[in-house]
């Protein structure tokens, strides 16, 4: 924790002028990081404990269906390829960089439903969290420089393109296994959690998107825009 906070910036990843906040770049480093803060400022037993009493008890969520996975258990979920082969086998959790929750589409939904009012978060912070504000750069992965975007993004949620857009969307797989995806509708209150056992986004051998990619969240604002068209 002391060496990933203490390094040094780097400057391609803050704006010309030397501020953070200006380019985004897809990392899971936080996620990682924000357990150990979260211990240490509350004096939690552990982050888990504290998100579950303070998080999802309050909201109607079980820690028995949403909690971080324990690497020497097996779970009775099994995650596949694209190609529906069954992949390593290995339950969540125990790849070592990952440091996600399990949950459910019902839970992930009372989750979004609570961010429709003030019951968890108070005005200003949910002012903060759901108010898109611009990012000027992003960083291009493999030439490791600055370039210019011109998007937006709200905290939680991913960045978007030229102008904020009606909904405020999030995806996230377990690598080549699984695809899930919320969406927070702005012209209705509307809130949507998908999830499926197979990675339809990711082309597992390239590791990339191709004409045959499929992002959920992209088939549930299609399939809303045709219910309420714009």
């Amino acid at each position: 924790m002391r060496t990933y906070i203490g390094q040094r910036p780097d400057q391609q990843l803050l704006g010309p002028d030397g501020r953070g906040g200006q380019v985004y770049r897809y990392s899971n480093g936080g996620f990682i990081a924000i357990r150990g803060i979260v211990q240490a400022m509350t004096g939690a037993g552990s982050y888990e404990d504290w998100v579950v009493q303070n998080v999802l008890t309050p909201i109607g969520v079980s820690g028995r269906s949403t909690y971080l996975p324990d690497p020497g258990r097996r779970y009775d979920i099994r995650y596949y390829q694209r190609t529906l082969v069954p992949a390593r086998g290995d339950p969540p959790g125990t790849n070592p960089h990952e440091a996600s929750w399990n949950s459910c589409a019902a839970d992930m939904g009372r989750l979004l439903a609570s961010l429709r009012g003030t019951s968890l978060l108070n005005a200003a912070s949910m002012q903060a969290m759901l108010t898109p504000y611009p990012l000027p750069y992003r960083y291009d992965q493999a030439a490791r420089e600055r370039r210019p975007y011109g998007g937006w993004i709200s905290l939680g949620f991913d960045a978007s393109g030229p102008r904020p857009r009606s909904r405020l969307q999030k995806n996230g797989t377990y690598t080549d296994h699984s695809q899930a995806a919320i969406v927070r509708f702005e012209d209705a209150a509307i809130d949507v959690s998908f999830q499926t056992n197979t990675d339809t986004a990711i082309n597992p051998v390239t590791r990339r998107s191709d004409r045959a990619s499929v992002w959920p969240e992209a088939v549930i604002a299609n399939a809303f825009n045709r219910l309420i068209p714009p």
